[in-house]
């Protein structure tokens, strides 16, 4: 997650150590995905997509991957990929 515009942002009482795979300048490098079937899988930061967020205003944005994400989102790709 990416808080208050910048990652590592937010207070520390919610967002301490986000995100947790961090590289320089707190970025993150990659995440890990657990899916329903209670596999998991460690997913490259260049795959992360803005598939969330709890603000509209961009304070608090989410990047999550997911493989089928229908026709739709896979024409905005470009838009919604997490640029670092």
């Amino acid at each position: 997650m990416k808080v208050d515009g910048k990652w590592g942002g937010g207070r520390d009482s919610a967002f301490k150590g986000m995100p947790p795979h961090q590289g320089l300048g707190k970025k993150p490098i990659g995440s890990n995905h657990l899916t329903l079937d209670g596999a998991a899988r460690w997913v490259q930061v260049q795959k992360l997509l803005f598939l969330h967020s709890w603000n509209t205003g961009g304070a608090r944005d989410s990047y999550m991957f997911q493989d089928d994400i229908g026709p739709e989102l896979q024409a905005k790709v470009a838009q919604i990929r997490l640029k670092l």
